[in-house]
Formats: C-alpha cells, structure tokens, sequence
C-alpha cells in the first residue's frame, strides 16, 4: 500500500474521435454518452493483452467494464464530464478494483498500488493512439475537488 501522496489514477481524457452524443448525432437521455469510447479502451487493453470479462455496460452516468490483468480483475468506469473553467467536454477514466459484495459495503477504499497494474496499462493503452488529443493524469482526490 502506497505510504506517499496519492498516486494519479484518474485519466481525463480530450479526444475530438468520440462523440459525446449517440451514432446519429441525437442525444438520447436513456443511454450514456461514450459507449464507443468504452469499446475504444477495451480494445486497447486487450490488443496489449489484457482480457476482457465483462463488456461495456450502461449506467446511470456511463460505461463500466471488467478486465483482467496479470490474473486481478478490474472494473473499468468510463464517462463523460464537463471539466475546466469554463466546463470543456471531457472523457474520464476510473479504474478500480473488481470487489465482492462485502468488500463493498464495508470495505475500505482500494490503494492506489492496488490500482497500479491497471493503471499502467491504460497509460500503455492511451498514450500512443492517435484517436486520443491529450490525457492528464489526476489523484482521485483532485478529481473529487474539480468535479
């Protein structure tokens, strides 16, 4: 467990590849922006050898997605926000991980050397694609503050 500061674990994402809107360009207020930036990063982490156990699922505020790296899984949260002053259209990516139902209702939060395995990986996922403008990376706490 990581004894320092927190580690950067959020990536905020600046992509003009990925609509914020559905296929046809309509917003649809029963389904998420962002799915095929879900798929865009499952298929990143999986060409990097990753293996996905759960595809991209709809939620009430975006996608989420289980993985499995170096036999952990992972639960993947993708979506959008508006981040800045003023707001700019932002993807985010929230890794965390996989927990049993206990562990949830009562654990504690996961470390961020917990999450590093995954994190690495989205950094080897995202960093070279040419779909992708920009990633910052945040702590879980500033990304709390900003948003």
């Amino acid at each position: 467990m990581s004894n320092g500061p927190s580690e950067k674990t959020i990536a905020v994402v600046t992509s003009t590849s990925f609509d914020f809107e559905g296929p046809d360009g309509d917003y649809d207020e029963t389904v998420p922006p962002g799915r095929a930036f879900a798929d865009f990063v499952v298929n990143r982490l999986v060409s990097n050898g990753a293996k996905c156990i759960a595809n991209p699922v709809p939620g009430e505020e975006g996608w989420t997605f289980d993985v499995t790296i170096v036999n952990t899984p992972y639960r993947v949260f993708v979506h959008w926000a508006p981040i800045g002053n003023p707001p700019t259209d932002r993807w985010v990516i929230q890794p965390d991980v996989c927990k049993g139902l206990l562990r949830s209702l009562v654990g504690r939060r996961t470390s961020d050397s917990e999450v590093a395995p995954i994190v690495v990986e989205l950094r080897r996922a995202l960093d070279d694609a040419a779909e992708i403008d920009n990633v910052d990376w945040i702590t879980r706490e500033k990304f709390t503050n900003m948003y």
